[in-house]
């Protein structure tokens, strides 16, 4: 990968049948992330007693499908969810792929204004 973005994923060169990372039941390890207001929040910041942590983005079918079951999830007691904005499964001409972080800030909160 060069510079902020690549222009295609290429399976080659990755493990598939590894798993890096915490283990069922662990903790989750700490990191920062930046909001669509500007601020910065750890990960581990999240109220509630579980956090459901969703990957998606505007252009990708799957995520878009599920919106209506998290927010389902989203308003029981002890559940916070969170997006994790990536980058975007089916740029086109309407949302092009990210060339930068403020490329994917802008689909970010086109998102959340959108979807709330």
């Amino acid at each position: 990968m060069t510079g902020y973005n690549y222009s295609e994923f290429v399976a080659g060169g990755r493990n598939f049948d590894r798993v890096d990372g915490a283990d069922v039941g662990d903790k989750a390890p700490d990191f920062l992330l930046e909001t669509t207001d500007g601020e910065t929040k750890a990960l581990l910041d999240f109220s509630g007693e579980f956090l459901v942590l969703e990957m998606g983005s505007i252009t990708c079918p799957l995520f878009q499908s599920q919106r209506g079951i998290m927010e389902t999830l989203n308003r029981q007691n002890g559940v916070s969810t969170a997006v994790l904005y990536v980058r975007e499964a089916h740029p086109g001409a309407v949302v092009p792929g990210h060339k930068s972080f403020e490329d994917k800030i802008a689909c970010a909160t086109r998102l959340r204004v959108e979807d709330g």
